[in-house]
């Protein structure tokens, strides 16, 4: 771990555009920060656990960055933060230009961030959370729905490989009539590759205020990867569904599909359950019918909910 003087820049940088500092120890950046308004990029990776900057005060200090475009914080390794007891109401550091947010760490520390800041034109979010007991990420629904583009999402991707993770792209739609239109694009990965589905079922749930619109939802994993949770329970994938009530396209790769299709089956058991009840279209990446799929089509068929529901087999991804 390399620590830099106090002395750094002569502790005042006026006309600084861009700074970068890997694994690097710096207790006097809040200081350097202060006289760094024209500042455009800021990308603090590899952060050392002496070398942590408070929410609190990582917000403030980026609140004195009117130019700031571009935000990186990355940790080394999972940092433990006491819990923090947020004032109600909390005025919100604005950051009024900052359009690429990347995140890597603990959620309790994003939480808490994000809590104190906005960022109204923000474009791109990309997250990425250590393996925790438990990840909460309830205030990053609301600090997305503050920036200006977010209408509602309408199309989502799971992965479920070795890195698994969500990816969303909400839209403005008063801007879906402009000739260049804008999306948000977020990602968030999560290093659980011990329990995937309930780790990405616990991230869905609490992201459901922005996932409540989600017309077109994709799961899958990579070509060059296999599913290695072959004693996963149906009700768990149920479970996963349960989140996006207003999908009515799904897509399930080739090799997911055999894990999807008892789950569909356990709902032709119940078709009165509560789980994909606008489906409309159901897609998968294999050329192999299952009957369990069929089982499904003719039970909600039959249900009070019923309406044609379109199968269709040997199916590519769709663009993302």
């Amino acid at each position: 771990m390399r620590a830099l003087p106090d002395g750094f820049l002569g502790g005042y940088s006026p006309r600084l555009l861009e700074l970068r500092l890997e694994g690097i120890l710096f207790p006097a950046l809040p200081k350097l920060l202060s006289s760094t308004s024209d500042l455009v990029k800021l990308h603090l990776t590899c952060i050392p656990i002496s070398g942590c900057i408070s929410p609190e005060v990582m917000a403030n200090c980026l609140s004195m960055l009117p130019k700031l475009k571009s935000l990186t914080i990355t940790f080394k390794r999972l940092i433990h933060f006491p819990d923090q007891r947020r004032p109600s109401p909390l005025p919100r550091a604005v950051l009024p230009t900052l359009t690429t947010f990347s995140f890597k760490g603990n959620s309790e520390y994003l939480e808490d961030f994000v809590f104190r800041i906005d960022a109204p034109l923000l474009v791109s979010l990309r997250l990425r959370f250590f393996d925790q007991p438990m990840i909460d990420i309830r205030q990053l629904s609301q600090f997305i729905r503050h920036t200006e583009i977010f209408g509602s999402v309408i199309q989502a991707r799971l992965y479920f490989g070795r890195d698994p993770y969500i990816r969303f792209r909400p839209t403005n739609n008063e801007m879906m009539g402009s000739k260049h239109r804008t999306w948000l694009s977020c990602r968030i990965a999560c290093n659980s590759t011990d329990e995937p589905l309930l780790s990405m079922a616990q991230i869905c749930n609490q992201l459901s205020p922005i996932l409540f619109n989600l017309k077109s939802l994709s799961i899958f994993v990579g070509s060059k990867e296999r599913w290695s949770q072959d004693g996963t329970d149906p009700a768990e994938w149920l479970g996963l569904f349960r989140t996006f009530t207003a999908v009515e396209t799904l897509y399930v790769s080739k090799e997911l599909g055999p894990h999807v299709a008892p789950a569909l089956e356990d709902l032709s058991r119940d078709p009165a359950m509560a789980v994909l009840l606008k489906l409309r279209c159901l897609q998968f990446g294999s050329s192999r019918k299952s009957t369990s799929v069929n089982q499904f089509i003719t039970a909600r068929g039959l249900s009070e909910f019923g309406h044609p529901i379109t199968v269709e087999y040997d199916k590519k991804s769709p663009r993302f």
